[in-house]
């Protein structure tokens, strides 16, 4: 099952749903039988589609997860895989149904009670390291990792790009995002800044936007290009010189990172969160702890081989490797292996 956030795949912003869309067609073409439980307009090829119907008359959470129980026996699952919220699984776990609950960011602690009623029906599994790591402290329970993935195939190899090529600013406008600081590096670095993604008008997103964003825009030398589809991306992101996305936060894993590998594209950003398990500095691309040091590798990006970031991906997070990894972890679920914490 997805979110109930946006369809699966997505037309645009959607970084769960497109993992979803990856794992769920993966499974399928691998042999499985699959049911996808998703938001209203959710269609893959080949997989039996059930759309989350409006709450009536009890709790949001209580009505996902009986639906989530009821489709499960309709469907005669072995288990519910999850990319949603970990309540929606206790109605199908307390009747005695196996899950796994894929984390793409890091859990609340106040569902540590659920985590502990769940027991060992249920394996998390964080997007990355660091959300397996700090997901086991704050909650309990056990605890894989299963990176975020994208199909390679997808994305269009650029091996060589111009001296003058932009840096690329993709992902959403917010502060935790580090928009702002984009700016400052490009301008400071005399390179030009395109900036793609979405941005709200409504709260301190909104605010950040009027404020911190828009009014540096000029067309030329900082563009928004803004929201982008699959095509557009590619594009985007292969004539780019580097990817930057200063991060204001722990990012859990940051699927932009590998979607800009594997068009060859280089990576600038903090070293925080799953940063330092995709991008190997000086290697992928350049971490950094402050604006100096992304300054510094702004000068350097023409020492990174495009072809080894788009081995990186290739050899890490494709497709293949994550429908590898959630197989061992079914297979854990059905009890030929025992579970540890």
């Amino acid at each position: 099952m997805s979110t109930d956030f946006a369809p699966v795949p997505p037309p645009t912003y959607g970084g769960i749903e497109r993992v979803v869309a990856e794992v769920a067609s993966g499974m399928a073409r691998r042999g499985h039988s699959c049911a996808l439980l998703a938001a209203e307009g959710s269609c893959l090829d080949g997989i039996e589609g059930h759309a989350w119907e409006p709450p009536r008359r009890v709790p949001r959470g209580l009505a996902h997860g009986l639906q989530v129980r009821e489709t499960a026996r309709r469907f005669r699952a072995d288990l519910v895989h999850s990319f949603g919220e970990t309540k929606w699984m206790l109605p199908w776990a307390l009747t005695g149904g196996r899950g796994l609950i894929s984390y793409g960011v890091l859990p609340q602690g106040r569902i540590r009670f659920v985590s502990a009623v769940l027991g060992d029906r249920v394996l998390m599994a964080g997007c990355s390291d660091y959300i397996s790591r700090e997901g086991r402290a704050l909650v309990g329970g056990h605890w894989r990792t299963a990176y975020n993935c994208v199909d390679v195939a997808k994305y269009r190899m650029v091996p060589a790009v111009p001296a003058d090529a932009p840096l690329v600013f993709l992902s959403r406008i917010d502060p935790i995002k580090g928009t702002h600081i984009a700016i400052d590096l490009a301008q400071r670095a005399g390179r030009r800044l395109v900036i793609a993604g979405n941005h709200v008008e409504t709260g301190e997103s909104g605010d950040y936007w009027r404020a911190r964003v828009r009014p540096r825009l000029n067309g030329s030398t900082v563009e928004y290009v803004g929201p982008v589809n699959d095509a557009q991306k590619n594009a985007v992101l292969g004539a780019a010189a580097a990817i930057l996305v200063p991060i204001q936060w722990d990012e859990p894993f940051g699927l932009v990172f590998i979607e800009a590998l594997a068009c060859g594209t280089p990576v600038i950003s903090f070293a925080r969160g799953a940063l330092p398990e995709i991008v190997r500095h000086g290697v992928d691309g350049f971490l950094g702890n402050d604006p100096d040091d992304l300054f510094r590798a702004i000068g350097r990006i023409r020492e990174i081989d495009r072809q080894v970031c788009r081995r990186r991906v290739e050899e890490c997070f494709s497709t293949e490797q994550t429908l590898d990894r959630y197989e061992l972890l079914y297979a854990e679920l059905s009890g030929r292996q025992a579970l540890r914490a």
